[in-house]
Formats: C-alpha cells, structure tokens, sequence
C-alpha cells in the first residue's frame, strides 16, 4: 500500500511540477518521494538497465542524447519486434552480435561487476539513474527527441544498413527508424 501511495503521489506531482533542466533545455518531471529503493526488484533493474544503456551509450552527450538513448530503448521494447522489457532490449543479441555494443564490452562488465557504477563512485551514473527512475516512471511526460527512432549510431560510423530513415542527429548520434513495407 505504502508503494501504492508513492506513485499515486509521485504522479499527481509530476503533472503539476516540473523542473527545467538547463543542460540540455529539456523538462524533466519532478518525483519528490520514488526513490530507486522503493521499486521492486524488477522494476528496479529496468530501471538500472536504462541507466546502465544511457551511460555507455551516450554518457559525455548532453543530457537530450540522453534521454534519447533511453527512447530508442523505449521504442524498441514498445514495439513488439524486440524484447518487452528494458533488459531484454539492451541486453539482446542477434546472431551473436550485441544491439548496444557496450554490453559485450569485457570493460564494461568490470565496471558494474565491481560496482563503479555507484552513487558514490560515479557522479555521471548517479545523475543517469536519476534520469532513468524518471524516466521509467513517467514516460509519457517525456517527449521522444528521436521521433520514434529504433537505431542510432555514432556519427563517425557507417554502417550498411538498409530500409531505415533518418529521423534526427542530437549529440554524436544519427537516429533512424525502419521503413515500412509501404513507403519502400
């Protein structure tokens, strides 16, 4: 009951304040009283996994690549061609290959095995987890930066795929997402 309250708080106090968030001019909803404890064990690693993604991914963008990161990984989960949940999206690979590439990265596993990416230890990650704890719980608060992208990569690669649009570059990333069938 106690979680049941929290949220029904925690929305109602997301609809009615917001906060600016200067770096990277967008608005991130204000959530006093959720805090990643308060989740439940699952929640809790979705949430650690979006962190986690938005990190390696794009930890030196701004705070809009970010965020767009996390929506990638939003529009994948939503959109029924991957895995439903936020680990299984990141962690997904396809013919042996990572989607996000830092996850078969034997440096980025050391850093999480040994717990580097802690409050204490990692200013960046705690800010990301932050933004990933609101993000999970108010996504629709948010606006999709990518324009519903479901692929991005850095701007210095060039990768050779085929039936993608581009919808946005925020940052170092180029966002794309699929073409349909009907406007090949």
């Amino acid at each position: 009951m106690r979680y049941i309250t929290l949220l029904i708080c925690s929305i109602f106090a997301a609809f009615v304040l917001y906060v600016g968030h200067a770096a990277a001019n967008i608005r991130v909803p204000v959530v006093p009283q959720v805090q990643l404890e308060d989740l439940t064990p699952h929640a809790r690693a979705e949430v650690e996994c979006v962190a986690q993604n938005m990190y390696f991914e794009a930890g030196k963008e701004p705070r809009l690549g970010q965020l767009a990161v996390a929506f990638v990984t939003h529009n994948r989960m939503q959109s029924g061609m991957f895995p439903d949940t936020y680990c299984g999206v990141v962690k997904q690979k396809e013919g042996g290959v990572c989607q996000f590439s830092w996850y078969c990265e034997k440096r980025a596993k050391a850093m999480i095995d040994r717990n580097i990416l802690t409050v204490e230890n990692n200013s960046v990650y705690n800010s990301l987890t932050d933004l990933a704890l609101r993000f999970y719980l108010y996504t629709e608060s948010f606006k999709d930066p990518t324009k519903g992208a479901m692929f991005f990569h850095a701007d210095y690669v060039k990768p050779m795929w085929s039936n993608i649009r581009h919808t946005v570059q925020i940052g170092r990333h180029i966002f794309y997402n699929k073409v349909s069938k009907k406007q090949v």
